[in-house]
Formats: structure tokens, C-alpha cells, sequence
């Protein structure tokens, strides 16, 4: 025995080591069909023996070529494709990644490379629009129960990739947010990652909380410096 006596009986861990990770992903997984065609050792079912959550980048240009116009989900189940591409099928997409048991969280992407600020004739309302029609379909109260977690963006700080107003990313964040939950409460939402405190409170505040379910955090095991970009372990102060 140590100092602190006997050492007791391991115990199981109740949750599952799967249940802890995720991949992520993009549409076909790299390949020339959507996962649901996938075979075996490729595409969704190549990750689902060890992670139990899988996370698209799901560019809303892809649903609609003006970020004004409200995707029409329902042409797109009825095999019509989306307003932006004609053989784009997210149900059959997202159906392959739920057939390989894995749980599917969406980050919607977009930038200015994509939907440029003065492309929008109403941010609030094109967001909003958006977000509830992207709920309404995907979610589990009234649609199809594919998608359990909408992201607001990905990291829309990235010097030349996002928006360089970040009152603009809030109302596109309140908006999204909004419509996502007025469409379907049990529909999970999060905002976009930042790059720091600051950076995070100028984009996000309080009113924005009612909205969101958790907050977003992507950590790097690197710290940068002067002569570059260094790895570290995980567990490093920074």
C-alpha cells in the first residue's frame, strides 16, 4: 500500500472512448459520390468503429447563389438538386453518415469569398431564413433528424477569409441562431470559433446566448513564434 493506503479496484468507464471523438468531414469524403454509396472501409464507415460525431463543412452557397434567397430543401429531397447545384442531395448525403452510426454536427461555412458583405440586402432576415429552413428540414422535431448541431461559421477570424466587421458576423450570428430555434428548439446551436477573448466579445454578446446551447472551441496543439510554428503536447500552457 502507498501512503495513501490501499490502491481501490479499477472501475469501468461508463462512457465509451468512441463516444469522446469526431472526424472531420466534407461532402463524398474525398471520394466521387455522397456517403451514402459507401462501401465498406471508405468514406463515413471508415471512422465510425472510432468516433462517434461527425462534422461537415457545408457551404451555404451550395444550398443558394444569393445568400437573400431561402434554400428550398424540399425540391432538394425530391431528388432537384439545390438552387445552387443541380445534383446536390444532403439527405442522402447525411443519411450515409447516420448509416454508419455516427452522430453529424454541420459548421455552416461562408465568407467573402463565397457571399461578399454587400452581397446581402438584409443579413438579419437572409440569416434567419436560413437558419430556419435549415432546421426545419434537418432537424428532429419536423424534419428529417439528420443533423443534431448547427455551427455559425467555422473560424470567420482568419485575416483574409472572413468578414473583417465582426458587427456584421453577430447579426448573421443572431439571425441563424434565431431561426435555427424558432424552427426546431431540440436543433443544437453554436456559434463560430474566435481567436481570443476580444475577438469574441466583438462578436458575440449576451443577447446572442438565449440562442446558443454551448460556446466553441478549437484547440491547437502548436504555439507560434517568432521562428514559426511549434507542436507541443496537448497539455501545454501556451
Amino acid at each position: 500500500a502507498g501512503k495513501n493506503g490501499q490502491l481501490g479496484a479499477a472501475k469501468p468507464n461508463p462512457v465509451n472512448f468512441r463516444d469522446l471523438l469526431g472526424v472531420n468531414g466534407l461532402w463524398g469524403w474525398g471520394g466521387q459520390a455522397s456517403g451514402n454509396l459507401a462501401d465498406e472501409g471508405w468514406g463515413p464507415k471508415r471512422y465510425s468503429s472510432l468516433a462517434a460525431h461527425a462534422r461537415n463543412y457545408h457551404s451555404w452557397n451550395w444550398d443558394v447563389k444569393d445568400p437573400d434567397d431561402v434554400p428550398n430543401y424540399d425540391a432538394m429531397s425530391c431528388g432537384l438538386g439545390t438552387a445552387a447545384l443541380y445534383w446536390l442531395h444532403w439527405d442522402q448525403e447525411y443519411g450515409g453518415w447516420n448509416a454508419a452510426n455516427l452522430e453529424v454536427e454541420v459548421s455552416i461555412n461562408f465568407g467573402p469569398s463565397s457571399f461578399p458583405q454587400s452581397i446581402f440586402n438584409d443579413p438579419y432576415r437572409a440569416a434567419y431564413n436560413y437558419g430556419f429552413a435549415f432546421a426545419r428540414h434537418f432537424g428532429s422535431l419536423h424534419g428529417t433528424d439528420l443533423v443534431s448541431t448547427l455551427e455559425v461559421g467555422n473560424e470567420p477570424w482568419i485575416a483574409g477569409m472572413g468578414y473583417s466587421d465582426p458587427e456584421f458576423y453577430s447579426t448573421l450570428l443572431m439571425g441563424m441562431a434565431k431561426g435555427a430555434k424558432d424552427a426546431d428548439p431540440t436543433m443544437r446551436v453554436l456559434p463560430a470559433h474566435f481567436g481570443g477573448l476580444n475577438d469574441s466579445l466583438s462578436r458575440w454578446n449576451a443577447s446572442h446566448l438565449k440562442y446558443l446551447d454551448a460556446l466553441n472551441v478549437h484547440a491547437y496543439s502548436w504555439v507560434q513564434t517568432t521562428k514559426g510554428r511549434t507542436g507541443v503536447h496537448p497539455e501545454h500552457n501556451m
